[in-house]
Formats: structure tokens, C-alpha cells, sequence
């Protein structure tokens, strides 16, 4: 029984000064996130999270890295709803640009993909 209390203390002492922390290692981004600290090494070594590195110390800043978690957000089924009805209405949604096919070559002149220099 102490012994989880224990734990519960270490828990909420790790909670608050992680709150007063801006930048964050590994063992802190791991605590903030839920992942395990060898999957936050993984996507550092896949460049898949912003981070920062000091010699062999990788450090995180909180605002990029509680960015970074919340980037991958999902509509409600209202939002999904609304957004629908205004496409209905109008007939149109926003699209994304083109895709952009002119390649800058070494040389400066820029050409189409599959055309020779212009």
C-alpha cells in the first residue's frame, strides 16, 4: 500500500515539474507523450519529430513537441456534417494548389518535367 502511494507521489512530482520545464529530454518528452522512450529515439533517428541535439543530448521544446502531438487532428462527425452541407450549397470545396512541374536546373533555366531546357 505505501508503496503505491509512493509511486503516486513520484508520479505527480515528475507531472509538475515537467509543467515547469520549456525544454524537455527524452525521459520528459516520453512522460508527456505516452510512447516508450526507444519509440521518441526512433522517430528522432527518422527525423520524425522536431528536436534538438547538444553534443549527444537530444532536448525537445515543449511548445514544438506538444505541437508536434497535436498535429494529427480528426473532424467530429458535425464538423464532417457542416462541411458537407457547405459543399452541397456552394459546389465547390478548397482545393489544393497544382502540382507545379517546372525544375530549376543547375545552369539557372528552368524547364518543364520531361521537355528540354528553356
Amino acid at each position: 500500500m505505501e508503496t503505491e502511494v509512493l509511486k503516486e507521489l513520484q508520479k505527480i512530482r515528475k507531472a509538475t515539474a515537467l509543467a515547469s520545464k520549456d525544454v524537455w529530454g527524452v525521459e520528459d518528452a516520453s512522460l508527456a507523450s505516452g510512447l516508450s522512450t526507444s519509440t521518441i529515439y526512433k522517430k528522432v533517428h527518422f527525423k520524425q519529430i522536431p528536436y534538438y541535439k547538444r553534443g549527444r543530448i537530444v532536448l525537445f521544446d515543449k511548445k514544438e513537441f506538444t505541437a508536434w502531438m497535436l498535429e494529427c487532428r480528426v473532424k467530429s462527425n458535425d464538423e464532417i456534417a457542416s462541411e458537407a452541407a457547405s459543399i452541397t450549397v456552394t459546389g465547390s470545396r478548397t482545393r489544393p494548389a497544382p502540382f507545379d512541374s517546372t525544375v530549376q536546373a543547375g545552369n539557372g533555366k528552368t524547364k518543364k518535367r520531361g521537355r528540354r531546357y528553356e
